[in-house]
């Protein structure tokens, strides 16, 4: 007869018995979840015009979210703040599909990360194929030429800004993943937005106070806090960016 005990399938014949090891297959490793992120060296143009890695950037950098037509016809801003990244990882190597496009920039995205079509509609990236058109920063679309899986790049990074997009290499991107449907992702990071706009506000307000204490004027104070307008460096200053920490920390 056949027993199985033990890990053995033991044979035995009237009283003689052996044990014969079952061949029992090596389960696969269970592969490791990629962050849902864009590259270390995926660009984003800062409000000055000037456009740069995401490797570095900050928390309180202003970065594109709408193309110039958009924003001049809604009256919305071209440039939001980075609230938060959810990745921020230098060291880790991600996983990501590349799409090559038509105005020679090539977008490192994760898989799972949403881009917007040229219907305005939103698309995991891995379901972009050449011959799709995305948005670019004018409102124009662009083609995709090519879109190649499984590319490598060293750093992950996933921006947070408070419309939920961002505009990466030049085409329109959601800040959001197939992970969650981005109205529930976007609700749920709300009480980070809210406090990321009282550290925004209250930290500059005191900084004007105490420089107006101190005999400058008012035009120059303000300047000096960037509540007239936003320069190439980070907007958020060291007070709010403790704030800023301690929100996340409760969050």
């Amino acid at each position: 007869g056949l027993i199985v005990e033990g890990g053995c399938e033991a044979f035995c014949e009237t009283r003689n018995c052996w044990c014969d090891p079952v061949n029992t297959p090596t389960p696969s490793p269970t592969p490791t979840p990629q962050p849902a992120c864009f590259s270390g060296d995926a660009r984003v143009e800062l409000e000055c015009g000037q456009f740069v890695p995401l490797r570095d950037v900050e928390v309180g950098d202003s970065v594109r979210v709408r193309e110039r037509t958009e924003a001049m016809l809604s009256g919305m801003r071209e440039f939001e703040p980075v609230l938060l990244f959810v990745h921020q990882e230098h060291d880790v190597d991600g996983e990501f599909v590349e799409l090559v496009l038509e105005s020679g920039a090539n977008l490192t995205i994760s898989a799972s990360h949403f881009v917007f079509t040229a219907s305005r509609r939103l698309a995991p990236s891995d379901t972009v194929n050449a011959g799709d058109f995305l948005i670019g920063e004018n409102g124009q679309h662009v083609a995709v030429v090519d879109s190649r899986r499984g590319v490598v790049r060293r750093g992950v990074y996933n921006p947070h800004t408070a419309s939920g997009v961002i505009f990466v290499d030049g085409v329109r991107a959601s800040c959001y993943t197939t992970a969650l449907h981005p109205r529930v992702a976007h609700a749920i990071l709300a009480p980070y937005r809210l406090a990321f706009t009282a550290a925004f506000l209250h930290a500059p307000l005191q900084q004007l106070r105490s420089m107006v204490q101190h005999g400058l004027p008012p035009s120059i104070a303000l300047s000096g806090t960037h509540i007239t307008g936003f320069m190439c460096s980070s907007t958020v200053h060291p007070p709010q960016r403790r704030l800023l920490k301690q929100a996340r920390a409760s969050f």
